[in-house]
């Protein structure tokens, strides 16, 4: 018996699924936050179908995109639910969650979900006599995703909470909408999705599976920002530059900032120089409730990605030899020591290290 959990959205959902049956489903949408009921709807939904914690064979959580505090809250409650009963764990793409409430469709299935400022998270699937990976996922302007739609062709059936929210550009544009209760996220089709993963033994690590809550065209740091991540680095560096430190070296030509972001705030962000082919790590942080949760690991991705796009060829950074954190998500990344340069740290002082690594 597979117990899936989606907090990913504005609904809450969980599950109870076998191969081929979905044995229970609790969904709802209240204003009361997903921290107060994830755990009670658990436990009255196996009350209910009579299910023990026993039964229980695996876990399934949404792991986003999606809202950045209801995927800590699901995927919390998940990867803790897995390691204390001891049982399989596996991470279900949101998008890829919602495309199975349409399985079967003979069509193209667009999932939407809001990524702010008119711009969504997305993908296209085909849901004929098998299901796949059209086209891969994007954080974009709902035209453009529209426009890419309709490019490929149909027919097309958008789901997800913003197939609502522009239900009208989208069937003006000739995209069908599914049936209102195939819309919104349901557990019951993260544990379909996810059985088939665990058919295959694709489980996750509950120790490393992370979050999928940042893309690249939510990272782009604004003049708006900048207050932010000026306190950000106050409170993450000892030698913290100042606030005119931050506004000048932003307005310039060779500096590029990411951030990772809330719906109500920045949380992280990172500082990149660009000099002829060659990049510079100037300066990652994020605010202490949300490290140890992907977010550093985002921020580094999307700003690698970057320095490709701008036709870099290495990038450089300088860590102090204490901070061994750092430097294993560095070497994660493909980066490695070059020398150490002595006492190049201030308050305190302190020895550093040069990373490097091609691009």
């Amino acid at each position: 018996m597979l117990l899936a959990i989606d907090t990913s959205s504005l609904v809450l959902s969980c599950a109870l699924a076998e191969e081929g049956k979905l044995v229970a489903e609790w969904t709802q949408q209240k204003k009361l936050t997903h921290s107060e009921q994830l755990i009670p709807c658990m436990d009255l939904m196996l009350k209910e179908v009579g299910v023990s914690k026993k039964e229980i064979t695996g876990i399934a959580v949404a792991k986003g995109p999606g809202s950045f505090t209801g995927l800590r809250i699901g995927l919390a409650t998940a990867k803790m639910t897995s390691y204390i009963w001891n049982v399989p764990l596996v991470g279900v793409d949101t998008l890829e969650a919602l495309t199975w409430n349409m399985y079967g469709a003979q069509a193209f299935i667009l999932p939407l979900l809001d990524a702010q400022k008119n711009n969504v998270y997305a993908a296209l699937y085909g849901a004929f006599n098998e299901m796949w990976q059209e086209k891969p996922e994007v954080a974009a302007s709902i035209d453009s995703v529209i426009e890419s739609a309709v490019k490929h062709g149909g027919p097309v059936i958008a789901v997800g909470e913003c197939a609502d929210k522009y239900k009208d550009k989208l069937v003006s544009a000739g995209i069908l909408l599914a049936p209102p209760h195939s819309r919104c996220s349901r557990a019951g089709s993260l544990a379909m999705a996810a059985i088939s993963k665990l058919k295959n033994g694709m489980a996750d690590d509950p120790l490393t599976l992370l979050p999928n809550y940042i893309r690249r065209s939510e990272a782009e740091a604004l003049a708006s920002d900048i207050l932010a991540i000026y306190e950000i680095g106050r409170i993450c560096f000892s030698d913290a530059w100042r606030k005119e430190t931050v506004d000048h070296d932003f307005q310039g030509t060779h500096s590029h900032y990411l951030v990772a972001r809330t719906s109500e705030k920045v949380i992280g962000y990172a500082c990149f120089w660009y000099v002829l082919d060659e990049a510079q790590l100037v300066n990652i942080g994020v605010l202490p409730e949300f490290r140890k949760q992907g977010v550093a690991r985002a921020i580094l991705e999307a700003g690698l990605d970057k320095a490709l796009e701008n036709d870099m060829k290495t990038m450089f950074l300088e860590v102090r030899v204490s901070n061994h954190g750092a430097q294993n998500l560095y070497k994660n990344f493909g980066f490695h020591v070059d020398c150490l340069r002595k006492s190049v740290y201030e308050l305190p002082v302190e020895d550093g290290y040069i990373m490097s690594r091609k691009l």
